[in-house]
This record gives C-alpha cells, sequence and structure tokens, in this order.
C-alpha cells in the first residue's frame, strides 16, 4: 500500500536500517509500483532477502504505530466516547439525504435532456455560428464603408455573403420539400438577417410557389376537377394550410408570407390562367361562380391572423383586379332582361272576360302574382349578388312603378269590352284584395334587404324611405279602384233611375192607377246590381254601403224633381181651373183621385219598396246619404196633398 506523505506536525515515518536494501522513502511515491519496486532492487537482493529485509522494516513500523497510540491514548479514548448515539443521528439525516438525492437524480436527468436538445438543435444548426460571424463582420464593414480600406475587402465580402446565401436557399427548399418547419423557421430567419425580407418573398415565389401553382391553377385543372370550380378552390386551400403550418409560426416584423405572397399569387393566378369562371354569357354559372369565389375569399381572409392582415390582402392589387375581373353589369342586364321581360308580359295585356281568378288563395289575380315572384326573384338566393344591391333595389321600384300604371290602365274607361260587364267589377275587386296583399309583403321587403347585406342605419332609412314612396302610390290606387267599384257598380243602377220621370207621363197620359206593377218597372231593376254584388262579394258591405248612398243621392234628386215637377203643374191646373169656374165653364170632369195624388202615392210606394230591400241588406239605413231625406220629401208631400 501507498503512505501519504506527512504534513509539517503530523507523524514522520520511521527510517530504514541502513543495512536493509531498500529505501522508506520509495513507499511514499505517488508514482510507486510493486512490479517496479521489485523489479529495482531484484539486482541487489534475490527474493529471500527482499522478505527479511520487509519483515525488518514492518516490525519498525509496528513499534512506531504503538509508540504513536500511546502517545495519543487520550484522543483516541475521547473519539470514542464521541461516537455513541451515532446509529440514531445517521437515521435522522438519511431521509433528507434521501430527498436531496432523488432531486439531484431528476436534476440530472433534466440537463440530460437539455444537453441532448442542444446537441440535435446544434447538429442542425451548426451553419449559425457561421452567420453569427458573418452579421458581426457585417455591422463592422457598415461601419466602415467611408474607409479607404473599404475597396480592398468588399469585393471578398460579397463573395463569401453570396456563397452563404446560395448554401442556406438550397438547405432552406431542401428541408421545406421535407416539411421540417422548425428547420424552414430557422433558414428563414438566416436569410432575413443576412439579405432583407423582400428578397425571401420574392425566392419562395420563384422556387416555392410559382411551380405549384403552374401546375394546380390553370383551365386543365379547372376542367378535370368532378366538381369544377369549387373542386379546384378546395385544393388551392389545401396547399395553402399546408403552407400555413410550415411557415406561418415565422416572428418578424413585417414578414408575413401568407399574406404578402401565398394568398396574392393564388389570386393572380386565377385572374391570369382561369379566365373562363369570369365569362358572363350564362347568368345561373355566373352567379354559382361568382359565389364560390367569394366564399372562397373568406376562406382566405379566414387564415390570416388579424383583421390588419385581412386589409392588406383587400388593398393589393392582385385581390383588386381578381374583385374586378368578375362584370356583374353585364350579369344584371342578363337578369334584368329576364325579369323585366316577366313583368311586362304579365302587364302589357288587359284581361278580357276570361280572366281567372284563384278564389281559393290570397293573391286571386296571376297578374299579381307574377309582378311579386318577379320582386321576389331579385332577392332570391339564384339572382342576387351583393355588388349590384343599387341595381335591384332600383329594378324594385320599377316594377312597382309599372304596376301603379297597370292599375291605372284597368280604371280607364276604354277597358277591353267583355261579354259580362259584372267581370270588370270582379276584376277591380280582385285588384283591390291583391294590391293590399302585395303591399304587406313589400313592407318587409327592407328586413328582407337586410338579411343579404349588412345595412347602416343611414343606408338602411335611405331604402325605407323609397319604399315608403312607392307604398304610398300603391295605396292611393286602393282608393281609386275602390272608387271605380262603387261608380261601377252604381252606373248600372243609375242608368234605371231616369224612370222615376216617366211616372208622370204614364198616370196622365195613360190615365193608370197605382199598381205593385210600376215599382218592378224600375226600383227592381234600380236595387238589381248593388243586389248583385252584395251576393258575389259578401264581405264588402262598406262598399255596399257606398254604393247604395251614390245611387240615394241620384234617387233623392230624381224624386224631388219629379215631386216638384208634379206640384207646380198641379198648382197651374188649380188656377186654371179657378179661372174657368169664374167665367161659367163646365166642371163636369172634376172629383175623384187626382193624377197628382196618384203619382205621390206611385213614389211613395217605390221609395218604401227601396227602403225596405237596403234594410234587409243588413245595412243602418240611417248610415245611407240622403235615404232619411228622400223618405222625408215623400211623406211631407203626401201631407200637403192630403191638407189640400
Amino acid at each position: 500500500m501507498m503512505i501519504p506523505n506527512s504534513a509539517p506536525g503530523d507523524f514522520v515515518l520511521p527510517k530504514c536500517p541502513q543495512e536493509l536494501c531498500f529505501n522508506a522513502d520509495e513507499f511514499i511515491k505517488e508514482s510507486f509500483s510493486v512490479d517496479q519496486f521489485l523489479q529495482d532492487h531484484r539486482r541487489n537482493a534475490n527474493l529471500e532477502i527482499m522478505r527479511d529485509d520487509l519483515g525488518i522494516y514492518l516490525k519498525t513500523l509496528r513499534s512506531a504505530m504503538i509508540e504513536l497510540i500511546n502517545k495519543d491514548y487520550t484522543e483516541f479514548i475521547s473519539l470514542s466516547t464521541n461516537l455513541i448515539d451515532l446509529d440514531k443521528r445517521l437515521d435522522n439525516i438519511q431521509s433528507p439525504i434521501g430527498q436531496l438525492s432523488g432531486h439531484i437524480r431528476q436534476t440530472h436527468g433534466k440537463l440530460a435532456n437539455t444537453i441532448e436538445e442542444m446537441n440535435v438543435y446544434i447538429k442542425y444548426t451548426g451553419n449559425f455560428k457561421l452567420l453569427s460571424e458573418i452579421t458581426f463582420i457585417q455591422f463592422h464593414i457598415n461601419a466602415c464603408k467611408d474607409k479607404p480600406e473599404f475597396e480592398k475587402i468588399s469585393s471578398n465580402w460579397e463573395s463569401l455573403k453570396q456563397c452563404l446565401l446560395t448554401k442556406i436557399q438550397n438547405l432552406l427548399l431542401r428541408v421545406y420539400n421535407n416539411r421540417e418547419s422548425s428547420k424552414v423557421s430557422c433558414f428563414i430567419i438566416a436569410l432575413v438577417n443576412l439579405t432583407d425580407v423582400t428578397h425571401v418573398e420574392k425566392l419562395i415565389n420563384k422556387e416555392i410557389l410559382a411551380p405549384l401553382f403552374d401546375e394546380l391553377i390553370n383551365e386543365e385543372s379547372l376542367a378535370s376537377d368532378p366538381r369544377s370550380l369549387e373542386g379546384l378552390f378546395a385544393r388551392v386551400l389545401s396547399h395553402v394550410d399546408s403552407f400555413k403550418q410550415i411557415f406561418g409560426a415565422i416572428e418578424i416584423d413585417s414578414f408575413n408570407l401568407l399574406v404578402n405572397c401565398m394568398i396574392p399569387q393564388v389570386l393572380k393566378r386565377f385572374t391570369l390562367y382561369v379566365k373562363s369562371i369570369f365569362a358572363p354569357g350564362n347568368a345561373d354559372m355566373f352567379h354559382r361562380r361568382y359565389k364560390e369565389s367569394t366564399q372562397f375569399l373568406d376562406q382566405l381572409e379566414d387564415r390570416c391572423n388579424d383583421w390588419q392582415s385581412v386589409k392588406k390582402v383587400r388593398d393589393c392589387e392582385e385581390y383588386k383586379q381578381f374583385i374586378n375581373s368578375w362584370n356583374v353589369t353585364v350579369y344584371f342586364q342578363l337578369r334584368f332582361q329576364n325579369i323585366a321581360g316577366k313583368v311586362e308580359t304579365s302587364l302589357a295585356i288587359l284581361p278580357g272576360s276570361d280572366f281567372k281568378v284563384d278564389k281559393n288563395k290570397p293573391c286571386k289575380l296571376a297578374a299579381v302574382k307574377q309582378t311579386w315572384e318577379c320582386i321576389e326573384m331579385c332577392w332570391s338566393d339564384q339572382v342576387f349578388l351583393p355588388p349590384i344591391v343599387r341595381r335591384l333595389w332600383k329594378l324594385t321600384l320599377q316594377i312597382i312603378s309599372r304596376f301603379c300604371t297597370f292599375c291605372d290602365e284597368t280604371m280607364k274607361d276604354d277597358w277591353p269590352k267583355t261579354d259580362v260587364n259584372i267581370q270588370k267589377t270582379l276584376f277591380l275587386v280582385c285588384l283591390n284584395n291583391d294590391i293590399q296583399w302585395l303591399r304587406s309583403k313589400l313592407s318587409s321587403l327592407v328586413d328582407v334587404v337586410s338579411q343579404k347585406i349588412i345595412l347602416s342605419e343611414q343606408k338602411r332609412k335611405c331604402l325605407q324611405d323609397s319604399l315608403e314612396e312607392s307604398l304610398v302610390v300603391l295605396s292611393g290606387k286602393v282608393t281609386l279602384i275602390e272608387e271605380k267599384i262603387i261608380d261601377h257598380v252604381a252606373k248600372e243602377s243609375l242608368a234605371h233611375i231616369r224612370s222615376v220621370n216617366d211616372i208622370p207621363r204614364h198616370f196622365r197620359l195613360l190615365n193608370l192607377n197605382t199598381t205593385e206593377e210600376m215599382i218592378k218597372r224600375y226600383v227592381s231593376l234600380l236595387i238589381a246590381p248593388p243586389l248583385k254584388f252584395m251576393n258575389d262579394f259578401p264581405g264588402s258591405k262598406e262598399w255596399l254601403l257606398q254604393i247604395f248612398s251614390k245611387i240615394t243621392k241620384e234617387y233623392f234628386n230624381s224624386v224631388r224633381e219629379v215631386i216638384t215637377s208634379v206640384q207646380r203643374t198641379e198648382e197651374s191646373l188649380r188656377r186654371f181651373k179657378k179661372i174657368r169656374e169664374k167665367s161659367g165653364g163646365d166642371n163636369s170632369k172634376s172629383g175623384g183621385v187626382g193624377d197628382e195624388e196618384k203619382i205621390k202615392q206611385q213614389i211613395s210606394l217605390d221609395v218604401e219598396h227601396y227602403r225596405t230591400v237596403v234594410q234587409k241588406t243588413g245595412l243602418n239605413i240611417n248610415d245611407v246619404d240622403s235615404l232619411s231625406e228622400l223618405v222625408q220629401i215623400v211623406e211631407r208631400s203626401l201631407s200637403k196633398q192630403t191638407e189640400e
């Protein structure tokens, strides 16, 4: 064994006797070796002698040890005393030491993992050590551009820089093709630090996006896709998502490859190489492809991280060119010709006696139904597009205006002659009903538009005001049609009013008596049109009241004129009779019921019958204009006749 060298003041190793074959200092050397020891001293003594000499030196060491123990005996005793209860104290510190050992092992494991990750990172980013050095050199070169020595090193620096750029670009393309996103991010950062963002964007456009889109976005790809444009958009979005997954996590100021490269290149390719999608010749196909394209734009914008990125996409030239490629003006003209043509066809010709009425539906007339369907078509999902909302709104108002013109034409006196006069009344009643039905539909039209696009309060108010103006005009047609209905029915009755003026002639010239037959001659004809109107349209009591009021006014005027005329005639006859009596003329024909009385009695029977019929219709006779006055004037004329 090797005995350590003693420190100053400690026990000194006893020396060997001089007769021994070795020196004691050899045992305390750091290079002591048993084999070397035997080899060195075998030349001086054989093994037996060496054994004997070592035994002698061993006895010397034992004697020195005993002497040392005797010298430090007190300290040995004290040491043994201090070792009492050592086991308990060791047990007390065993648990904390075990916990500390566990923490040390856990920390050691974490350090080992971190070291492994750093080794992997260093393995793949070894070139960046050189990049840091280049950046450092570039900083000093920029600071020395004005120095005379700069020209000597500038060419070398540019060569070195270009060599590094080429190497990093090749590495970037390689790791991109392998879809190693973490490595792509490292090389992108290296390129941006070595050059600038514009250089990187040009590289991505040329080396990655151009080859991809040359193959993907073209007319052949569109024609071969089973889902046509929708399928092509889906494939493009798949590549966009893959592109974003690789490049989207790079955090560099003003660096956004999705917004600056990917989306503009996609829109540019569609604008230049898939022009067939913008063809407006087929309105239905144009509408479908426009909707699919706007949905595609929305999906692209959804992949942007924030509103600023969306705004930047919308402001780019490629986005504007893509939007402007859709000729919505031609599309609207196609829709206008179709919709306006249907409206004009249904409203251009006034109905004849053979027009049909669908009594079981809220809208009775085909022309009104077609008008609403055309308005509804403007805002249907199959026609509406946001860019033409103003044109569609103008077309809607034009359709309403054209319908109002149609209403005016139906109320003219040169309405086509029909075999049955009541057909015109039926048409006007149905038209009145349908106008109110149409108005109720139109009242919610602004809400329909607001479901298609977002309207500000100002724009919504503008639409509502313009619609209200059209509805006011349309409502005015209801009033005119009601007046026309009333005039039309009353006109049929008023044609028989002149029969009242014939009553005096019948009694004076034909010398007839008061009979019920006279009532049937004209009163029945007088009341027949409103009674038929009541039977045909049982829910029109208010119109019936106005019809009877119009007839009664004329009837009252005619009766008043007849009574006045009869009274004047009889007054003249009485004066003439008195003159004859004074002159001694013959009075043999006097006596009996005079013509005046018979005329007034006949009129009284006629008016009473008229009043009874009006009352049986369910109307309040006090509400019928001039009816009370008509009854009163007849009663007064009879009472005056009795008094005379």
